[in-house]
């Protein structure tokens, strides 16, 4: 053939890197030239090859060849598949057979297939064309084999042929320094909180604070942040403000004999003179009148003993007792409380040293439900019914009253009623005798004596 055509002339100098001119025509000795004469990038040990596994990549080895041709001619550089035993054509390139993401152009009557874009042919494989997108592939990354490397906090990527790392959500590259990776923590970082740049603020009785992106105020021990505002930082003293008493929100409440109070982060109270709150419960204030409570007399918790038959009581803030009903404290002796019962003591009767006493005739003093009284002496009692001559009768010697007023004794024939202990009996008249033992005939044989 007289010459190539100008494209497969423009090819060829791709191919073999030859100085070629957009006038350039084949020399004459080229003319007659085979296709076997055509060198290819695995015959020139000057033109890297784009097999994966020559551990170059395809944009070192790409041949950068900035030709003025036509539009309809791809623009340089371009790559081509190293295919040692390319399929034959004639001069139209469509016969070829397809390779995926490539153009195939038919070179002094041999195939040749030319990378598209940023795919290159990595694994050597022939059959699949240029089957790697190196723009976008982390481990070819602009060219076959060059793998990007992950860093701290971040993942590899390829964007456009460059190496590149996407941080881990919560951090960023703030410093632009890709040896550290994402360095900053954006979530938790008061220099970088949420995006670069952004430094929390100091804030009164606080410290900055960076909490998921968004920045806050760290309180000091003691104060609150209550009305959410952190240009005034933690603007209250949770330790005595009564309405935000240890927490925000939490308001102190009065009560009984008291006005609320927050001491220490804790809701009191402030009980008034005289009061206190000795139960711990706030809901019923300060409940206890200490100068009269006898379980906190004075103070709270002190307690006021109860003596003997007596009440403990709490006098202007001083313990005392009381004695119950029907005792008293006799003796002036608050070890033994009230030891006497004025009920019944003869000696202390309804009063200390009330001494009961009895004159009349056979009778007794008694004391009666704290009431001095008169009672007759055993065996004897008032058949009459006169005070004045007191138990005038003896019933155990009265015939006439034996055991009781009006027992009268009976009288058998020819005896005299008797009284003995209360026990009724008779004695015999003078002269006579009670042979038979019969009391109901009484006294019947007449002395001398009984037969």
């Amino acid at each position: 053939m007289a010459s190539l055509r100008r494209r497969e002339w423009l090819i060829v100098c791709a191919l073999t890197g030859s100085a070629c001119s957009p006038m350039n025509t084949l020399p004459m000795e080229a003319e007659d030239a085979s296709v076997s004469d055509v060198v290819t990038d695995r015959q020139r040990p000057d033109v890297q090859s784009m097999d994966a596994g020559d551990g170059d990549g395809a944009m070192d080895g790409a041949l950068d060849v900035a030709l003025d041709v036509p539009e309809d001619v791809p623009s340089p550089p371009l790559v081509f598949i190293d295919d040692p035993a390319p399929p034959t054509c004639v001069a139209d390139a469509s016969v070829c057979p397809a390779r995926g993401n490539t153009t195939a152009y038919c070179v002094m009557g041999l195939c040749r297939y030319a990378c598209s874009g940023a795919y290159r042919d990595c694994n050597g494989q022939v059959a699949d064309g240029c089957e790697l997108d190196t723009s976008s592939s982390a481990d070819n990354c602009g060219r076959c084999g060059n793998a990007c490397a992950a860093s701290v906090n971040s993942t590899a990527r390829c964007v456009m042929g460059l190496c590149a790392l996407q941080c881990n959500s919560g951090f960023a590259d703030c410093d632009r320094m890709p040896g550290n990776g994402c360095e900053a923590d954006t979530q938790r970082s008061t220099m970088t909180c949420g995006t670069c740049g952004t430094v929390c603020p100091s804030a009164p009785n606080g410290a900055p604070q960076c909490s998921s992106g968004m920045c806050g105020v760290q309180c000091t021990a003691g104060f609150g942040n209550c009305d959410m505002n952190n240009a005034n930082g933690c603007e209250l003293d949770l330790r005595s403000d009564t309405n935000n008493c240890g927490t925000c929100g939490t308001r102190c409440a009065g009560g009984a004999n008291a006005t609320e109070q927050c001491s220490a982060g804790m809701c009191r109270l402030q009980c008034a003179a005289g009061f206190g709150n000795c139960d711990v419960n706030n809901a019923n204030g300060c409940e206890a009148e200490l100068a009269r409570d006898p379980n906190n007399c004075g103070t709270c918790g002190t307690r006021c003993a109860t003596l003997p038959n007596s009440t403990a009581t709490c006098a202007a803030n001083t313990c005392g007792s009381m004695c119950n009903p029907g005792f008293s404290d006799c003796d002036a002796n608050s070890a033994n409380g009230c030891e006497v019962d004025t009920r019944s003591s003869l000696a202390n009767c309804g009063a200390c040293g009330t001494v009961c006493t009895s004159t009349r005739p056979g009778t007794v003093a008694v004391c009666t439900a704290g009431m001095c009284r008169s009672q007759c002496s055993t065996g004897f009692s008032d058949c009459d019914s006169n005070a004045a001559n007191g138990c005038e009768v003896d019933t155990n010697n009265s015939p006439m009253n034996c055991g009781a007023c009006g027992a009268m004794c009976p009288s058998p024939p020819s005896a005299v009623a008797v009284c003995s202990s209360a026990v009724c009996s008779f004695r015999c008249a003078t002269g006579f005798s009670n042979c038979d033992g019969n009391s109901a005939n009484g006294c019947e044989v007449p002395l001398p004596a009984c037969p």
